[in-house]
Formats: structure tokens, sequence, C-alpha cells
């Protein structure tokens, strides 16, 4: 890419903006034990480039082009809806643990990103069942239905883990 071509292309406007999708980076280059150095070599990115991108410290940070954010993603496997849902979780909960955004968002992404085609589907087989039918508004009962069986299933997973865990200090 020429520097032109880079000037041109759109940076993703100061701290606020940026900053949750620069913490999520920062976090899983940690957790997949990937340097600032070999992401900016696979992504094509300068060395002085990615220190200032990827600082430590927020107030630091140049703002990030998208370019540079897709060529971060795609390195590191991440999936847009995943990158989307953990640098809000980050923005709007700033005192959760950082390995549980990554393991939220990743599950979250996963089943978000296999309902469309489910729904499409669906819709195919259900007679009677018209894409009318399918409504904005009923997003909020899905996810009302979503938290009330996730709740159940790891309320079960932790008991069972309790259950483990008595039968060995036995």
């Amino acid at each position: 890419m020429s520097a032109a071509d880079q000037h041109a292309q759109p940076a993703i406007q100061g701290v606020n903006a940026s900053s949750g999708r620069v913490d999520f980076i920062l976090a899983r280059m940690k957790t997949n034990d990937v340097s600032r150095r070999q992401i900016g070599v696979l992504a094509g990115i300068r060395p002085s480039r990615i220190c200032v991108v990827l600082h430590s410290e927020a107030d630091k940070r140049s703002p990030m082009r998208m370019d540079e954010f897709q060529a971060m993603l795609q390195v590191l496997g991440i999936s847009h809806i995943e990158a989307t849902l953990a640098s809000e979780l980050m923005e709007k909960r700033p005192t959760a643990k950082v390995e549980a955004v990554l393991n939220v968002a990743a599950m979250v992404s996963q089943a978000v990103s296999d309902l469309p085609i489910g729904m499409l589907t669906m819709l195919d087989h259900i007679d009677g069942l018209d894409h009318a039918d399918v409504r904005p508004e009923h997003g909020d009962r899905v996810a009302k239905l979503v938290m009330e069986f996730l709740t159940g299933h790891y309320t079960r997973v932790a008991g069972r883990r309790e259950i483990r865990i008595e039968r060995l200090s036995d």
C-alpha cells in the first residue's frame, strides 16, 4: 500500500472510538502470545506505526486506520462480530475480567454468526411462516430466552463442578 493510499484510509478517530478495539487486540495478542513486532510483520504494518497504534497507554495512542484494524483481526483469526462485541463489552464494563470478556465475546459471536442462516432455513421449512413474521421487536424476547437458558445451563455446570471438588476432597 502506498503512502498516499494509507493516508486515504479512514482512521478510527479519537481515543474513545478505538480504545476498546485496541484493548481487545492487546488482550488477544497476550492470550495468543503474539508480540507487537510479530503482529506488525504479519499484518504488514511498520514497527514504529504498530507501537503507536497499540500503545499500552490509551492517551498515547495514534488513531488506528480501518485497514490496520482489519489486517490485525485477520492475523489473529478474529471475526468482525467478535471484535465488535468484545470492544463494546470492554468499553461498557471496564472492570470486567479480560478473560471473561474474551470468552463471552467468542461464544456469543459464534452463536450470532450461525443464527441468520438458521433463521432463513427455519423460514424455508415452516409452512405458513413468512419473512414478515420475523420482526425486530422479537429480539428482546429471544435475548431473554437465551439468558434464561444460559443461566440454567451454567448454574448446572457450576453445580457439577462443586460436586467434583467435593468428591476430590473426600
